[in-house]
């Protein structure tokens, strides 16, 4: 919430795991005030993430929040709606590009199984 204080982005998406939403602090709770202070709109929910592309199953909480409009998660959803895809769309660029020197394109730990 900070980082949006600081430098007032148009958008911001926030995603964590639907615990968040029950979680005992209110971590969730304070940074949708903190954001509907700062004059952002704020929509939130649990998004199945094959529903827009993302290549995994899992359920997200995601928060959208706006300053340039108002934001409805359920519409954004909808908007965005895409076929399911297969952990090879994400990753199948990868393959050959494994490069022991280069950060981005090697493992931790250089092994042969990795």
């Amino acid at each position: 919430m900070r980082c949006a204080e600081i430098l007032r982005p148009d958008s911001v998406i926030i995603e964590n795991v639907p615990g968040v939403l029950h979680e005992a602090h209110g971590v969730l709770q304070t940074a949708i005030k903190h954001l509907r202070r700062l004059g952002y709109s704020v929509s939130y929910g649990i998004v199945s993430m094959k529903d827009i592309g993302v290549p995994q199953k899992r359920r997200r909480m995601v928060l959208l929040a706006s300053l340039a409009a108002k934001v409805d998660i359920a519409e954004t959803m909808e908007a965005f709606k895409s076929s399911a895809r297969p952990i090879s769309w994400a990753c199948s660029d990868l393959l050959g590009r494994y490069d022991q020197g280069d950060l981005f394109n090697s493992s931790a730990t250089h092994s042969e199984t990795n």
